[in-house]
């Protein structure tokens, strides 16, 4: 049986949680997916308790450089503000980003300097978004994992995309690949495997 306490416990934080909910979703035009993708440690390597930073930049000039990280904790805050930056631009579309994505990037900036900004070409893909890139482009998979918010395609001025995709391989914790001509490296927290 439930105790008087416990329930009004729980109660209190569902009323909190919905009042959270519905003030970050008042945020002007943008519309958040909430359906969070599973999120599990990558390992030793890649969760040492030490604070992760992510510098991230954009083409159209925009730039978030945020700990996001501290002591195995996720701060909520900093993930808010990388997940804006990864948002779908046509869509004005926010999602939630897996952590182990954010894990893995924050391992290839320690890789190659955090000094160095990772610009980020797509990262979350709405459906819709998606489908109109697999018209323009064959490369662009019908079930993404840009949909699911677990990948990102990026590359880091300065640094060969053949260094990116070596490091980005090595850390197996994914998917990575090459595309002929193009001048990213595709970087997913899906099954491992790579390709060019």
């Amino acid at each position: 049986m439930t105790s008087r306490r416990s329930f009004l416990c729980l109660a209190g934080r569902a009323v909190v949680a919905t009042a959270a909910t519905s003030a970050l979703c008042a945020c002007g035009n943008l519309n958040w997916v909430w359906d969070e993708p599973p999120r599990r440690k990558l390992g030793a390597r890649i969760d040492d308790g030490s604070p992760r930073v992510l510098n991230l930049a954009h083409r159209s000039g925009e730039h978030v450089e945020q700990v996001y990280k501290v002591a195995g904790t996720y701060r909520r805050d900093a993930l808010r503000e990388i997940e804006f930056m990864l948002r779908d631009r046509e869509a004005e579309q926010v999602a939630v980003i897996d952590l182990r994505l954010l894990d893995v990037l924050a391992e290839l900036q320690e890789t190659f300097g955090p000094g160095r900004p990772i610009e980020v070409l797509s990262g979350f893909r709405s459906e819709r978004t998606n489908a109109k890139l697999r018209q323009r482009n064959r490369n662009a998979a019908r079930n993404s994992l840009h949909t699911r918010g677990q990948a990102v395609d990026i590359r880091i001025p300065g640094v060969d995309r053949r260094e990116i995709f070596e490091a980005a391989a090595e850390l197996k914790a994914g998917g990575v690949g090459l595309y002929r001509g193009e001048s990213f490296v595709h970087v997913d927290v899906g099954p491992v495997r790579t390709w060019t």
